[in-house]
């Protein structure tokens, strides 16, 4: 329940925003790791698609074992992290990194 109740505060933090102001576009997530967790939070924005939030890059080792189809096709699948955090940096086209860590018992 608390997460329906999230993601309407965010809808509604959004809509609150001055009308052109560049804030008004959604916040891009980088996963980092597509085990467990990762594959759990990729599942939830792809299937629930909110409009504050838009997942960009998957970066894992071994891309070609982890890809799945339900992963939307523009998000960029990649083994390298530098590049992913490269464009993170980039002011005009930010994207907000968020480093998932289950347990220890993935893939090393």
């Amino acid at each position: 329940m608390s997460e329906v109740k999230g993601a309407a505060s965010l809808r509604e933090q959004s809509s609150a925003i001055a009308p052109g102001s560049s804030a008004r576009r959604p916040l891009r997530i980088a996963l980092f790791g597509f085990g467990t967790v990762g594959s759990s939070v990729a599942r939830i924005l792809s299937d629930s698609k909110p409009d504050v939030l838009k997942l960009s890059h998957i970066f894992n080792r071994s891309v070609s074992r982890k890809r799945v189809e339900w992963v939307p096709s523009d998000v960029v699948w990649t083994e390298d992290a530098e590049a992913v955090q490269e464009r993170a940096t980039g002011v005009a086209d930010r994207i907000d990194v968020l480093e998932l860590d289950g347990d220890g018992a993935g893939d090393p």
